[in-house]
């Protein structure tokens, strides 16, 4: 049905590579726009935090809705494996999973804190102050906060379920890795807690 509904079309317009794709497998054999679902990234390069206000722990960042299909019970299950003493972990968002996230964080099985929804302007200087940004989603179209958080200078560990890190993830930006595949996150946490060679990127350069 999706084949025979795109054939009455001339042109179209996608947010990423993968959609791009997807129209190629259905047999779109038109012109195809690629664009990039990004956000105001100017507004967040320009946001500044005082040098010291930033944490001597690494500093990670989970923003996004608290359900099932964008990870959280993953990431908060694959951070209780380690010391508290390790990391600091901010969670942003709201949803029906939140109960959980403030279990975890009561009970000291993480070493976290929530910081619900956030308007535009407090979530920049928070990406500000974070090293790492984690979207460990099962599941996005192509997320806004992705670029959000690049623009910010966070170096970002990001799914490869989120089309988004196949356009805008680059050597220098961050890490994809696949939340399916055991001890995935795991590994790139432990690596970080080690030797520390990713902690937080030149934000005057970058």
């Amino acid at each position: 049905l999706k084949s025979f509904f795109i054939k009455k079309f001339d042109n179209a317009i996608v947010y990423g590579t993968k959609a791009l794709f997807y129209l190629r497998e259905l047999g779109f054999k038109k012109k195809i726009l690629l664009a990039k679902n990004i956000s105001d990234i100017e507004f967040f390069k320009n946001i500044h935090v005082k040098k010291n206000s930033y944490s001597k722990k690494p500093t990670f960042i989970y923003c996004g809705r608290l359900v099932k299909h964008k990870g959280i019970e993953y990431l908060l299950e694959t951070f209780q494996r380690f010391d508290n003493s390790k990391y600091e972990l901010l969670i942003a968002g709201d949803g029906p999973l939140k109960t959980i996230v403030n279990s975890k964080i009561n009970s000291r099985k993480i070493n976290a804190t929530y910081l619900g929804q956030l308007n535009q302007n407090i979530l920049a200087k928070v990406l500000k102050k974070a090293d790492y940004f984690i979207s460990p989603s099962l599941n996005d179209p192509f997320s806004r906060i992705l670029s959000e958080a690049i623009a910010s200078g966070c170096f970002c560990i990001s799914s490869v379920y989120d089309d988004a890190s196949l356009d805008l993830i680059k050597k220098d930006s961050g890490i994809v890795f696949d939340p399916k595949k055991k001890n995935s996150l795991f590994n790139i946490l432990s690596n970080i807690f080690n030797n520390q060679k990713i902690l937080r990127l030149n934000r005057k350069s970058y």
